[in-house]
């Protein structure tokens, strides 16, 4: 194992525990929230705004407003423009109560360095999130046992997926009815491609801690401790290409740490966990490691190199693993990285892969002329051409959908010329992107068509 890989296991493991800690001195505040504080002033430190409605309205794209110790009640607040970040103030923690939503449109929004409270809310359910590049980071997500967290991306057929989320560094508890309705999870994911679940502490969440359901398409769920929910997570109907590693998964209450059920998408790994199912749940949920059984699970979802081991945890609740956990490896110092962190699959962010219309504007109806570039991973270890071509791939309804193959050159360049009218809803325009399978993909790129 390199030595960079346990230093960036190392930083998992103690910032799980930053939820609880004050914001770091480095964020930097464009507007300022005091709950003494009145709205329509400056938005300075002296006279700060008052609300987090009325900041998310009018703070500007690339703005950050920081919200000062105190607690702030609302029934709903809606980020509606793009770029925009809340967080607490430097030095200081303070608590958003109510329902938080991120809507289409509003993309590349941050939240950071908060607690979030759905409970009394318009729903209790939240943060929701709708749009892309949405990122919750270092956050206290809960709304006391009373419905679902998080929830990503529409379940309505009709509607895109929500694309790029991450959810990063935070703990989320506490989330769902209590006794059981089998649908109140930590992270909820229906309609989702490219979701990243890192760093987290997920756990006494009533139902699952993540639930991939009806349609997420590559997540990539890593290097969290998922422990003490009704489930741990589950991969279910259309969901494709997710990818849960190294992460740590004990002692689910109800049901298995990993199950699939009814699912019909396809590419799904779990790999190098640490699981145990405790002693919850019956004897038949106990078996390897709390992992379903390969027949009940289907073709869908495979699992590989998985360790069965108690955790052994000082305390599940305050984030804290004791220090012969057997979760750990004590093959590196600090003696801090979690059991089966080694891989020889590169991550996907070794290699990049971009994309760009080689014209502004197209003719429907005419080719279309496609040009991007692989780079890293392989191509920057001495220029040999990765061996897998890249997949060009059109939004159709909702989903993406493979229209062409693309080879990569020596120098990490593709091109291709292809029609992709039949595969446009409407004639007008298409969102297109590029996908190198086990590697990565680019951001999806618009072509507007002319009459």
């Amino acid at each position: 194992m390199s030595v960079l890989l346990t230093f960036a296991i190392w930083a998992w493991v103690a910032s799980v525990i930053a939820p609880a800690d004050a914001t770091p001195t480095t964020v930097s505040c464009n507007k300022i929230v005091s709950p003494s504080g009145v709205d329509g002033g400056p938005g300075t430190v002296a006279a700060p705004w008052k609300t987090v409605n009325y900041a998310v309205e009018h703070l500007n794209s690339g703005e950050t407003g920081c919200l000062k110790n105190g607690t702030y009640a609302f029934r709903e607040v809606v980020f509606r423009k793009p770029s925009v970040t809340l967080s607490s103030y430097p030095g200081e923690r303070a608590t958003m109560q109510g329902t938080v939503k991120v809507e289409i449109g509003a993309d590349n929004v941050t939240v950071s360095n908060l607690n979030l409270n759905g409970k009394g809310g318009a729903s209790n359910i939240g943060p929701f999130v709708f749009a892309n590049n949405t990122t919750f980071e270092n956050d206290d997500v809960t709304n006391e046992h009373t419905d679902i967290c998080f929830m990503i991306g529409s379940i309505s057929a009709s509607a895109g997926p929500a694309t790029n989320t991450v959810i990063a560094d935070n703990r989320i508890h506490d989330c769902g009815m209590t006794p059981s309705r089998n649908q109140d999870h930590g992270i909820y994911v229906g309609k989702s491609d490219g979701l990243i679940v890192r760093g987290n502490w997920i756990y006494d969440n009533t139902d699952r801690g993540i639930q991939l359901y009806p349609d997420a398409q590559d997540s990539q769920v890593y290097e969290n401790v998922i422990t003490e929910n009704g489930e741990g997570v589950i991969v279910s109907d259309a969901s494709s290409g997710n990818v849960i590693r190294n992460n740590v998964i004990t002692d689910s209450k109800i049901r298995w740490n990993i199950e699939a059920s009814n699912l019909y998408g396809s590419g799904n790994v779990v790999k190098e966990n640490c699981v145990w199912a405790g002693s919850a749940g019956g004897s038949y949920y106990q078996q390897n490691g709390g992992i379903q059984p390969a027949n009940e699970r289907g073709p869908g979802l495979t699992s590989v190199e998985n360790t069965v081991t108690a955790p052994q945890f000082a305390s599940a609740s305050t984030a804290d693993f004791a220090t012969e956990s057997p979760c750990l490896s004590d093959t590196e110092a600090p003696a801090t990285t979690p059991v089966g962190t080694e891989t020889t699959t590169p991550p996907p962010t070794e290699v990049n892969v971009t994309l760009k219309p080689g014209s502004g504007q197209a003719t429907e109806g005419k080719p279309v002329t496609l040009v991007g570039k692989v780079s890293g991973g392989e191509m920057a270890a001495g220029g040999a051409p990765v061996s897998t071509p890249v997949t060009i791939q059109v939004m159709k309804n909702g989903k993406w959908h493979k229209v062409a193959k693309a080879k990569v050159k020596r120098n990490g360049k593709f091109k291709i010329r292809k029609k992709l009218g039949r595969k446009v809803t409407g004639g007008k325009k298409a969102h297109v992107r590029a996908k190198l399978a086990q590697y990565g993909r680019s951001r999806a790129v618009t072509i507007r068509f002319k009459s």
